[in-house]
This record gives C-alpha cells, sequence and structure tokens, in this order.
C-alpha cells in the first residue's frame, strides 16, 4: 500500500502555500443534515417587482449566531433573531433553470425558508474552497 509523503510546513514555499488549502467538507459534513429549501428572489423589470421560490436540496445547518458575533452588529440588530446557515455546495438537486449552483445566486436580501420558517438573509460568507458556505440570517420575515 502507497501512502502520501508528509510534508512540513517548513517544506512549503509561500508561493505555493495557497495550493493547499484543506477542504473541510468531509469533516463539516458530519455535522450536517440533508435539508430541503426555497429561495425567495425578487427583481425588477419595467418597474414591476416579481418574487420567485425556487426549491433545491443540499446538506448544511442552521445555527444561532453566538454571542462573539452579536458583539459587533449594530445595537439595534442585537435583539433580532439571527443565525448562522452553513451549506454544502457539493450535494445540490435543485430545480434551477440554470446551470449556476443556487447557493452562488443566493444575496443579500434573499429569503431563504426551511421547515416553514423565513429567514432574511443579511450577510454571504463564500468558503467554497473550504468545502461549505455561510449565511448569516435573521429569522422571521414574512414570505
Amino acid at each position: 500500500m502507497s501512502s502520501l509523503p508528509i510534508f512540513n510546513a517548513n517544506q512549503i514555499t509561500l508561493d505555493n502555500s495557497g495550493i493547499g488549502l484543506p477542504n473541510m467538507s468531509s469533516a463539516i459534513l458530519g455535522w450536517m443534515q440533508k435539508m430541503t429549501l426555497s429561495v425567495k428572489s425578487q427583481s425588477t423589470s419595467d418597474g414591476i417587482l416579481t418574487e420567485t421560490f425556487q426549491d433545491f436540496q443540499s446538506m448544511g445547518c442552521i445555527q444561532p449566531l453566538g454571542p462573539s458575533s452579536l458583539k459587533i452588529k449594530p445595537e439595534g440588530q442585537r435583539n433580532w433573531q439571527w443565525y448562522r446557515i452553513y451549506l454544502a455546495p457539493i450535494f445540490m438537486s435543485n430545480a434551477f433553470s440554470s446551470n449556476e449552483s443556487p447557493l452562488k445566486t443566493i444575496k443579500v436580501d434573499d429569503i431563504i425558508k426551511y421547515k416553514d420558517i423565513n429567514y432574511r438573509v443579511m450577510d454571504t460568507f463564500n468558503y467554497d474552497s473550504y468545502g461549505y458556505i455561510e449565511y448569516h440570517c435573521v429569522k422571521g420575515f414574512a414570505s
């Protein structure tokens, strides 16, 4: 059985240091569950607002935002119900008409619906190189 060589950090040059980003998807998948979500997108055309929900499945999890993260939010927003939604972009089955991953199309102000609860996306963090995408959301927005 052949094994891969083990390299120490002192053997990696600065020009190659970005090549070996750790993909955390295998560790994170043990923490995630299968989720069916709907994403509400809004667009305007000729002054008319259109809203659409698109369903997709992914692996993910939802957890409340921690106290240290809440401290950096503006004071009036700290009492909102903040959540982190982590989704794995590698497990997708969706009804999107485009070939683009639905996770890459979710943007600030979109509504993510999970188990009939709406979450408004307030911020996105693309850690796709590490195997997940993180969304900071506020719970309870009407659809």
